[in-house]
């Protein structure tokens, strides 16, 4: 009996050691991450139509496209001199425009009016919003009355506006 006391002791000795080690705490680690989508595009546009002129008269129109971004921006007009031409029977007309950006459909914010509606180039760039943002990038038109007393007919053109991510 004494030697089996004695085999049992040993090997619990011999055992302790493994139990223990068994007992220390490991770590692990699991990979995480997010890619967060770039939003960036525009909407349906509201054409700027000056509508029915009587010759001789001045007229005012307003567009607009909406662009939905969480990224920073430059719009920049493609077509510079030639932007919002019309075209029609007794040839150009060329509106007078200002234009810019707004946070409705309504109004040109000061802050975001463009450089020129009538140039090349980069004409406004805008930082990185707070988070996912739609504006409004506005063109109000203006014809001289001057400029409408010409053959009748239909004239019209196209604004096209350039939005770059930044």
């Amino acid at each position: 009996m004494n030697r089996s006391i004695r085999l049992l002791a040993a090997l619990a000795i011999i055992a302790l050691p493994l139990v223990a080690r068994a007992q220390t705490a490991i770590t692990g680690s699991i990979g995480a991450s997010a890619d967060i989508a770039t939003v960036f595009s525009f909407g349906t546009p509201s054409a700027l139509n000056f509508g029915s002129v009587t010759p001789g008269s001045g007229a005012t129109a307003s567009g607009f496209i909406p662009l939905t971004r969480n990224v920073g921006v430059i719009y920049s007009l493609p077509d510079g001199a030639t932007t919002g031409r019309l075209t029609g029977p007794a040839g150009n007309l060329q509106p007078t425009y200002t234009c810019g950006v707004g946070t409705t459909s309504a109004a040109i914010v000061a802050a975001t009016a463009f450089a020129a509606c009538n140039t090349a180039g980069n004409q406004l760039t805008l930082g990185l919003p707070a988070g996912t943002t739609t504006e409004y990038v506005i063109f109000n038109g203006t014809l001289g009355a001057g400029q409408t007393n010409i053959q009748p007919g239909t004239y019209s053109g196209t604004i096209r506006v350039t939005a770059t991510p930044n």
